[in-house]
């Protein structure tokens, strides 16, 4: 009995630790880009983004949003509901710019761009969202 459990304890670490760097299937997954104002949230949806490109020598990306209901209408309501308040933007949980006041509500008809402080970002941001 002692030598059946030693062999499955020994299975159980080995198997555990066959995770390699390349292996992201037990990784979780990347999340969007986030902006946060308090308890206000709103998620960019890959499938609310129909072009992403890099501009200003790779400190910033531009967007173009899907017009919809679920997409450019909720991120346009979020900038209109939080006028006056600092933002909060997050990439994979790294942030992007922290407390930025935001000013002026935002339309999205002829996109927007995001400004990236370090470039490595951008470039896993537009990856992301292609």
């Amino acid at each position: 009995m002692l030598k059946k459990t030693a062999i499955i304890s020994s299975l159980f670490f080995f198997l555990s630790g066959c995770n390699t760097a390349g292996n992201t299937r037990l990784t979780s997954p990347i999340t969007p880009l986030t902006y946060q104002t308090g308890s206000s949230v709103f998620v960019l949806k890959k499938d609310c983004v129909t072009e992403v490109s890099s501009r200003n020598q790779g400190h910033n990306v531009f967007f173009n949003i899907k017009k919809s209901p679920d997409c450019s209408m909720q991120f346009e309501d979020f900038f209109r509901r939080n006028v006056g308040k600092y933002v909060d933007i997050r990439f994979n949980d790294v942030a992007i710019m922290n407390k930025t006041k935001i000013i002026t509500p935002l339309t999205f008809e002829n996109g927007f761009s995001q400004y990236v402080v370090l470039r490595a970002n951008t470039d896993k941001i537009i990856k992301y969202y292609k």
